[in-house]
């Protein structure tokens, strides 16, 4: 039965993957390109110079901000800030998101979150790594320029130990609150420590200070530093109970979009996109309801424990994403940008949108109570989703073509529209609105010979693959780029000048619904471009300074300048990519040193791509790529106690186990306690269960060495005990070795002034122990071990009264020991005795109440007296 319905459940979250085949949309809604400017988030403000019209303001990674002035009429785009030269860019740093002040019209602020320049960017650690900012700008309002150096850094964060996990997601709330949401920098433990603001979601006022209100201040009763003015984290010589008093929230991942609720007017409600790692996707509310948060990274992801799809238990601790989904199998997953629905916009069923970024969908979420199952294996959350849109791919483009970051609603003419950012091998913006017409917009496409054509060769162009769902009557427009147009289906245009143009192809259908695509046609010949270094075959190691260089010519054959050639590093993982080095200019040049693997499974599937680009005066364009693999190294992880477990950088690894790692790697690895098996060492000496050792050597071996705690089962030969010995029945004894007896003891009649009765605690634990053997003894044997047990507590008295504060144990031995010795003068060579006779305080022997309990002594010797060295094991 519980098959069954574990079975249902799981057939339930699959069903919610189900992706349309084509990326149509619902019916009465259309797409359109805005633009083709490169992008990776953007919002919308009011035109200063334009009578305060709606302007669309667009970021890229590498540092630049456009402004696109009119996007319901023009694609036309000013760039109004470069910051190129003044961040970090690689891998995910850079210039992340901007936020526009809720008041903008009175003081134009502009809010901007980027990686700040530190040392080239080659810094990785958290002492000396660069950090992230945020700026405040304020706009020209002549032409809309953004000034750097009268930027105003209002805030920062702490150094980075890594490039990933940057986060950088910014949105004004209903209380003119800053929220932003940052990255765990590449370390886990830094979502839970709130010694700095990573792996948080912060709040702040206009100007970048802590409000009044947060959950984490002086005034709520902590000790509480605003970390931008120390550095990122609170001071070395603060207490543990320290907190940033920015944060607002805990326990992010990547936290890499934010968006508001616009229909929530009473009170700031906000949805939290975070990247998952290896198994979960989710995306948490956040806001007024949810002060104080902590959303589980790191011990969970998703609904689940972190890396785990089965182990889900519900905790009281942390706060459980409202949404989660499952990665694909061969295809991870990662969630990107979000948008609630404006109330009254869209048809009711439309109500929060959200993106994954690899699986090129966006999809819509729908309340689906009746199928929730948060019990179930995997859970199930209380809404599916169903496929939205899913964007144009481009086959044999390569990885990242097309794909969706960032969307948000914003102006249409008289309404509103959801504008949709791409990135990677085809950037554009696109909007896609509501028409309320329910007809399919027309499917565009054309094709020509992909070559490159002489000038004044005609170029045959192909329009009949447009295609309209309902066979209605469609009108071409062709625009060839170089200021010609057609208005047939197949027409035939001639190029006079050498270049590169671009195609755009706009068709009508009936409802007047436009849809439009464009590419790329070369007329001339290009430029010839080849990679020098690396070379073909050649693999990187950790931390290598990678040198580039290359050639390109001229169609004359004349060389470039290299000034003119363009390179770019991208670090591939899965289905996806990083920017490793943006366009760069220039020639023979070191780039940052080779990176480590993004995660424990990233290994296998990871590697650089170095693309040169070579541009002519007449733009055209040449490129080539070549692939570094990573070189690889085979790690031999085990234990002397199979099947316990090894983390290797945070992945359980059940040993023994061979798992692949880079060269130069830092590859961390931790041990934990398995009783009875206790950690000890590792092999090669280090007792640290945790360590960090560099993949400097081939086919490195990590053997954890355990032992058993005592009463565990031994292994002879294999895993031996932590204290004490593996006897023959395979337990753990512990053994107490009994100090010398050094002078013999002399009986004499004690002085009564120097003694006192024995604790009656001590003589109580005698009663309690000691075997049967001693119950049969006659009463000469009793009466002189009863005489030498006086004498014994008399000379300890005399020796000082320390000695009578010992353990209950040493003093029983102690007793034992005695009574023992009268009977190996009687020849007996090993003695198991049970005690369970009683004394009074002046060791007199007491009436036997029949008690049977005791402790077992084994006295080894090899002779009738006591040696020196006597082990007894208790």
């Amino acid at each position: 039965m519980f098959f069954h319905a574990v079975s249902v459940g799981f057939l339930l979250l699959l069903a919610t993957y189900i992706v349309k085949e084509a990326h149509a949309l619902p019916s009465g809604f259309i797409a359109e390109t805005v633009t083709s400017k490169n992008a990776i988030s953007g919002t919308f403000a009011k035109n200063p110079r334009n009578d305060w019209k709606p302007m669309m303001l667009l970021v890229n990674q590498g540092g630049k901000v456009s402004a696109v002035e009119d996007p319901d009429e023009s694609s036309d785009t000013t760039e109004i800030l470069d910051m190129d030269d003044k961040i970090c860019t690689n891998v995910e740093r850079g210039l992340q998101s901007i936020a526009i002040h809720p008041n903008f019209e009175d003081n134009r602020y502009v809010y901007l979150y980027y990686t700040k320049h530190k040392d080239d960017c080659l810094a990785d650690n958290s002492e000396d790594g660069p950090w992230n900012v945020i700026s405040r700008f304020v706009m020209n309002p002549e032409t809309l320029m953004l000034d750097y150096d009268e930027r105003e850094e209002i805030w920062r964060g702490a150094p980075l130990h890594d490039s990933v996990h940057n986060g950088g997601a910014m949105t004004f709330g209903n209380d003119d609150k800053l929220y932003v949401a940052t990255g765990d920098g590449g370390t886990p433990e830094n979502a839970q420590d709130s010694k700095s603001a990573l792996g948080s979601l912060i709040r702040l006022n206009d100007d970048g200070s802590s409000p009044d209100d947060n959950p984490y201040t002086t005034a709520s009763g902590y000790e509480s530093y605003h970390c931008r003015n120390t550095k990122g984290k609170v001071p070395l010589d603060a207490s543990d109970n320290a907190i940033c008093s920015e944060i607002f929230a805990t326990g992010l991942r990547n936290p890499f979009r934010l968006s508001m609720d616009p229909n929530e007017k009473e009170k700031t409600r906000l949805a939290i996109s975070d990247v998952g790692g290896r198994t979960w996707e989710e995306i948490n509310y956040a806001g007024t309801d949810y002060e104080g948060a902590n959303y589980g990274h790191k011990p969970y992801e998703g609904p689940c424990l972190r890396h785990s799809a089965d182990e889900c238990p519900v905790s009281d601790e942390f706060e459980e994403p409202f949404y989660w989904y499952q990665h694909r199998e061969n295809k991870d997953g990662c969630v990107a940008g979000s948008a609630f629905v404006p109330e009254g916009l869209w048809p009711e069923e439309f109500k929060f949108l959200f993106i994954d970024f690899v699986f090129y969908d966006i999809y819509t979420l729908i309340e689906d109570n009746e199928n929730a199952c948060r019990t179930c294996i995997p859970p199930i959350p209380k809404y599916k989703n169903e496929t939205f849109y899913h964007s144009i791919t481009y086959p044999g483009d390569g990885k990242n073509e097309a794909k969706m970051v960032d969307m948000f609603f914003g102006p249409y003419k008289d309404t509103q529209a959801l504008y949709i950012v791409k990135f990677g091998n085809h950037d554009t913006v696109i909007r896609i609105r509501y028409t309320g017409i329910h007809n399919e917009p027309p499917s565009v496409n054309f094709d020509f010979v992909d070559k490159y054509y002489d000038v004044d060769e005609e170029v045959l162009f192909d329009g009949s693959l447009t295609e309209d769902p309902e066979g209605d009557e469609l009108n071409f427009k062709w625009f060839f780029g170089d200021g010609g147009k057609s208005t047939d289906i197949n027409p035939g245009h001639t190029y006079r000048e050498p270049g590169a143009y671009t195609v755009t192809l706009i068709v009508t259908d009936s409802f007047s619904q436009i849809q439009e695509k464009s590419k790329t046609i070369q007329i001339g010949t290009p430029p010839s471009v080849k990679i020098l270094s690396p070379i073909e075959g050649d693999q990187f190691y950790v931390g290598q300074i990678l040198r580039l260089r290359g050639e390109a010519f001229y169609a004359n054959g004349t060389a470039f300048n290299e000034f003119k050639l363009e390179w770019e590093v991208r670090k591939h993982h899965d289905e996806h990519y990083h920017p490793f080095l943006g366009l760069t200019l220039g020639n023979d040049f070191d780039i940052y040193p080779a990176p480590e693997p993004e995660d424990f499974y990233a290994s296998l599937n990871s590697y650089l791509e170095v693309i040169l680009y070579a541009t002519d005066e007449n733009g055209l364009v040449s490129q080539t790529s070549r692939q570094i693999q990573p070189t690889l190294v085979m790690v031999d992880v085990r234990s002397n106690a199979p099947g316990t477990k090894i983390l290797i950088e945070d992945e359980p690894i059940t040993t023994p186990e061979q798992v692949w790692s880079w060269k130069e790697q830092d590859m961390h690895l931790k041990v934990e306690n398995y009783p009875p098996y206790v950690f000890d060492s590792w092999s090669d000496g280090v007792r640290d269960p945790e360590r960090v050792a560099r993949m400097n050597y081939s086919e490195p071996i990590f053997e954890a060495i355990f032992c058993v705690e005592d009463g565990g089962t031994c292994l002879m030969g294999s895993i031996s005990c932590c204290i004490g010995e593996c006897n023959a029945d395979g337990a753990c004894v512990v053994p107490i070795k009994i100090p010398p007896m050094t002078e013999p003891i002399e009986p004499f009649e004690p002085l009564e002034e120097e003694i006192s009765p024995p604790p009656t605690a001590p003589t109580t634990a005698l009663s309690n122990s000691g075997p049967s053997s001693l119950r049969n003894n006659d009463s000469s044997s009793s009466s002189a071990i009863m005489n030498m047990s006086k004498n014994l507590g008399s000379t300890i008295s005399t020796a000082g009264k320390a000695l009578l504060s010992t353990a209950c144990l040493l003093i029983t031995v102690f007793v034992a020991l005695i009574m023992c010795k009268q009977k190996f003068r009687q020849g007996t060579t090993t003695t198991d005795a049970l005690i369970d006779e009683k004394v009074d305080g002046n060791g007199e022997k007491l009436s036997h109440e029949g008690s049977n309990q005791g402790t077992l002594v084994n006295v080894a010797t090899s002779s009738s007296s006591i040696s020196d060295n006597a082990i007894v094991t208790v």
